[in-house]
């Protein structure tokens, strides 16, 4: 074992039970259920990380009151009837000697009618500030708080039936106990009310829980270590409070998360918009005050994570989207193969806002997360041995040659530019995004060993054809930004994004970014789709913002920090509508205090030397801008295929070449293409 990850690989006991490292799989829902029932594509979930080395794997939260307690597709365990999915996940976590506890879970006010097919419950008749959750709640009486105490204690006891080795209760994240704990939800003056009620509701499903299934039964609590809402929540204090009680009423260790979705904070932001390691200062005071272990949770490196260990910090570390993306990251890191590692970037469109769309979570980095098992196990089985020339090194075509070289065809790939990413490596100029570079060195290390050749500089033409003699040749060379019949687009403050970035030209003070306008090809229109074997019937609801969307976001962020003025103008009534809303809405949190401004339904009539000539509601005015972007829309390139004339070849369009998309889509379109060759 390299010493390099010494406290990572050691054992730890929670309780009086031990587990083999210290990393840790925490409960992430992933909506494979179907009508509260754990499918083939969940219990696989869990016990691939098993497989790949995770010390404790925590299944998802997982409703104590079908449906009433359910927010996104939850799995069900109040009912006897759902318990044959658990009992596979056990044995088959087990087989790899990691533990497994499942979370216990009530969502109180964080639901919907339209989800759940009745009304959300809380404390108090008080509506959560979200735009997921409307409805105002039906306030709890004593004795409903009391029948929700013993369905916790009666999911605990299944649990055990089940052969899982523990419990964790989600006491954080504006579920129904941190209703109770947090003083803008819970006004109650009964004995449920105050943070003497709140700590006696979490405390009485604790007691209920040992008593009915041991003292020596663990649980786990995961606590807000700061609720990250302007007033009346709960801070570090309370926090620090809240584990001392929990420790004292026989809790085993304490998971310190933070944030309800409510928040008007970006603290609680679950993407790159956060730095790594961003919660440690909750997790560490927690560490100071509890003899019980403590596990950290937020965006860790194997590196940040080991250092945070021997530092005393915390006790476990939670791998939350670094699990979705790579379910074998602990056996990698721990055998000190990093370059193996699947990178995740905390893009969140494959996991946090495909959840929320009610689809099937995957990862943008690795489609293969979420097929169905039976998919898998078909694809696996397919065998190739063809010349195929990938044309284009960003995210389709690198995804597209690795798919096809895993098959066993022989594989080169082209790139014009000198480093692979296209279009997206632009992230690698941002400070939020700049972790995307990880995503192409990853890719660039696992395309050559799967001997893969790849010439960059290299720009396509006839005549490779000769040399390389392909049987397939996959265009993948993307889009380019749109340039839109706008008078005075041509002038020489007008840049796209790239060139907003790369410093390849000298930009202003007072930026304006063109977006979302009617040249683009309205990815953001939304869908929905039937949800099989619903219990009310739910619908998903799909759109995702184009590479133009994205760049404008990312660009308008970028330059803020580098300390312009940044002012968005769209031609539609919203900016990057069809964003997932885990993106989107941390992005608003965030272009707040940078000051970045969105305008919308703003027509661009002409740009001029420091202006440009717009129209609202009929009204022509002026704005004044010393630099303009445009990110209006993206134009596929389609040079290649008229260059294959003469030539016998199989030829395919992949990524933004063969439809407008983004980067998820792209890596999605690709994986699916390299079957079919």
């Amino acid at each position: 074992m390299p010493k390099r990850f010494e406290m990572l690989s050691s054992k730890c006991r929670i309780g009086n039970l031990e587990l083999k490292n210290r990393i840790v799989l925490p409960p992430l829902n992933n909506n494979y259920t179907r009508a509260g029932f754990m499918t083939e594509e969940s219990i696989d979930f869990y016990v691939s990380r098993a497989r790949g080395g995770a010390g404790l794997i925590i299944i998802e939260a997982t409703s104590v009151d079908y449906p009433r307690s359910r927010s996104v597709l939850n799995p069900a365990i109040d009912d006897d009837k759902f318990l044959p999915a658990f009992v596979k996940i056990a044995e088959g976590c087990h087989a790899y000697n990691s533990k497994v506890f499942v979370q216990l879970s009530h969502v109180g006010r964080q639901t919907r009618k339209s989800v759940t097919g009745m009304d959300p419950v809380a404390p108090s008749p008080i509506a959560s500030k979200s735009a997921l959750y409307p409805d105002t709640p039906h306030v709890l009486s004593v004795e409903d708080i009391e029948e929700i105490i013993g369905k916790f204690g009666d999911a605990a006891l299944r649990a055990q039936k089940a052969g899982l080795d523990g419990v964790e209760l989600i006491l954080g994240h504006g579920y129904l106990a941190n209703n109770f704990l947090t003083p803008a939800s819970n006004l109650r003056t009964d004995e449920y009310g105050g943070l003497q009620g709140g700590l006696r509701f979490s405390i009485e499903i604790v007691r209920k829980i040992k008593q009915l299934c041991g003292e020596d039964f663990p649980i786990i609590c995961r606590i807000n270590g700061d609720d990250y809402i302007k007033e009346n929540g709960n801070t570090p204090v309370e926090a620090q409070l809240l584990a001392q009680e929990l420790q004292k009423a026989g809790v085993d260790a304490i998971s310190v998360s933070a944030g309800m979705r409510d928040s008007e904070l970006s603290f609680n932001d679950h993407s790159s918009g956060q730095p790594r390691g961003a919660w440690i200062h909750l997790a560490e005071r927690i560490k100071k005050v509890v003899d019980i272990p403590v596990i950290a949770v937020k965006r860790f490196s194997p590196e940040l994570a080991e250092e945070t260990l021997q530092a005393g910090k915390a006790d476990l570390i939670a791998f939350g989207k670094q699990l979705i993306a790579d379910p074998d990251f602990p056996n990698k890191v721990l055998a000190g193969r990093l370059a193996d590692v699947i990178p995740c970037t905390s893009c969140c469109q494959g996991c946090y806002d495909e959840l929320w769309m009610k689809k099937p979570v995957t990862c943008m980095v690795n489609p293969a997360v979420g097929k169905s098992v039976q998919y898998k196990q078909e694809r696996s089985k397919r065998k190739g041995n063809k010349k195929v020339l990938v044309i284009g090194g960003g995210p389709a075509g690198c995804e597209v040659a690795l798919e096809a070289a895993k098959i066993g065809h022989q594989v080169t790939l082209i790139e014009k530019d000198e480093k692979l990413g296209g279009n997206y490596g632009y992230c690698a100029y941002t400070s939020k995004k700049k972790e995307v570079a990880d995503v192409f060195t990853y890719l660039d290390h696992a395309l050559r060993q799967h001997n893969v050749q790849i010439r960059t500089n290299t720009e396509f033409a006839p005549g490779l054809l000769d040399e390389l003699k392909p049987e397939v040749v996959i265009d993948a060379t993307g889009a380019d930004f749109k340039m839109p019949s706008i008078k005075g687009a041509n002038l020489p403050h007008v840049v796209t994004p790239l060139e907003a970035l790369d410093g390849s030209k000298e930009l202003g003070q007072y930026v304006t970014i063109v977006s979302c306008s009617y040249n683009c090809t309205w990815t953001c229109r939304q869908i929905s789709n039937p949800i099989p074997d619903d219990v009310v019937g739910l619908k998903t609801t799909e759109s995702y913002a184009c590479s133009a969307g994205h760049a404008a976001a990312d660009v308008a962020e970028e330059l803020a920090a580098r300390g312009k003025k940044v002012t968005i103008i769209t031609g539609r009534d919203a900016f990057v509508p069809g964003m997932g809303y885990t993106n989107r809405g941390n992005m608003f949190k965030r272009f707040f205090p940078a000051e970045i401004k969105v305008s919308n339904s703003v027509k661009v009539k002409e740009i001029r030397p420091e202006h440009l000539l717009c129209e609202k509601e009929g009204i022509e005015f002026l704005v004044y801008a010393d630099t303009v972007v445009l990110s209006v829309g993206m134009e596929s390139r389609n040079t290649i295929e008229e260059q294959l004339q003469g030539y016998d070849v199989e030829f395919y369009r992949v990524g933004d070449c063969a439809k407008i998309g983004n980067a998820l889509k792209a890596f999605d379109s690709a994986y699916q293409l390299a079957e079919e060759i």
